[in-house]
């Protein structure tokens, strides 16, 4: 079943509409959530996950769409800057996250944990346009595996600025 799902700041107007198919939750309850990050310049492509938390806490991520035109969060759109959901997510021990530039820039791709402290940087250099990925293993800038949880990436470029987070289970 197809559900619009509204999100809206405390008191506020709604800032992203997503159609969201429920059918992976086979008729069971849920508390469904968004995850991530809106910030008004990614007002078109808000870097959020959504979830449905099951009364046995099992966590769902959902497929959703953004806004009327049914077009997916995670596609491309030529010309314009992207950053992918990585795959897979969650995931154990490492995991792709691909990233879409319009024309040559300088690019930083960088791991964050939920405190905002930096793990590690998987790119910092100039990169031609077009789509890229990287792996990341799992592993902090000084070689240690990390411990399980939600991570933030985060795609900074002169132009553009654009966040998700991904989960590691151990």
């Amino acid at each position: 079943s197809a559900y619009v799902l509204g999100l809206a700041p405390t008191g506020g107007d709604v800032i992203a509409e997503f159609d969201a198919d429920l059918s992976d939750l086979g008729g069971q309850s849920a508390v469904v959530f968004a995850s991530g990050f809106l910030t008004p310049a990614a007002e078109s492509d808000p870097a959020l996950g959504l979830f449905a938390a099951i009364a046995d806490g099992t966590v769902i991520e959902l497929t959703a769409h953004i806004g009327d035109d049914n077009s997916s969060n995670d596609l491309y759109a030529p010309g314009n800057y992207s950053l992918a959901q990585n795959y897979p997510n969650p995931f154990n021990p490492s995991t792709s996250i691909s990233f879409v530039i319009p024309n040559m820039s300088q690019v930083s791709l960088t791991i964050y944990d939920m405190n905002g402290k930096l793990v590690d940087v998987l790119a910092n250099g100039v990169y031609s346009s077009g789509e890229h990925s990287v792996v990341w293993d799992s592993r902090s800038l000084n070689g240690d595996q990390v411990a399980s949880g939600v991570y933030i990436y985060k795609l900074v470029t002169p132009e553009r600025s654009i966040s998700r987070h991904l989960t590691l289970i151990r």
